[in-house]
């Protein structure tokens, strides 16, 4: 999940304020919300995502 998510970012296929939504993504690719969740926290590590409180993921 973090790799595919890192390269949407670095394409730019995820743009800058693109809100990530972890229960389409986690239907989108037949897994639980956790590992979404868990990519979300690593690429906020690296400054490629925002975690915002009541908003969620947000592309950097």
């Amino acid at each position: 999940m973090y790799r595919y998510l890192e390269q949407e970012i670095v394409s730019g296929r995820l743009e800058p304020g693109e809100k990530l939504d972890d229960v389409s993504l986690a239907k989108r690719f037949g897994v639980s919300k956790t590992p979404i969740r868990e990519a979300f926290l690593q690429l906020a590590a690296i400054d490629f995502v925002q975690i915002r409180q009541r908003v969620g993921a947000v592309v950097s």
